[in-house]
């Protein structure tokens, strides 16, 4: 079985819910057992975690920042 998220479909936190027999045509010995949810993330979600700046500018210097940024998101390599 494969599932397409739609393209347009927001980054967030989604439910991914299957049923079988859904329209009830089989008479089953358990009625009750035949659906399933799991949690699915979609999308990243960027933060800047750390940010060095420097605190006194000269006009026309070139002066360097530090910052962190991180995907605190559903989707991310190291999540499968």
């Amino acid at each position: 079985m494969s599932v397409i998220i739609p393209s347009g479909t927001s980054a967030g936190a989604y439910y991914l819910i299957l049923r079988a027999d859904a329209d009830g045509v089989l008479s089953e010995a358990d009625e009750t057992n035949n659906d399933l949810s799991r949690n699915i993330g979609i999308g990243p979600d960027l933060v800047i975690r750390n940010l060095t700046i420097p605190t006194c500018v000269e006009p026309g210097a070139t002066k360097y920042i530090l910052l962190t940024i991180a995907n605190q998101g559903a989707c991310r390599p190291d999540v499968p």
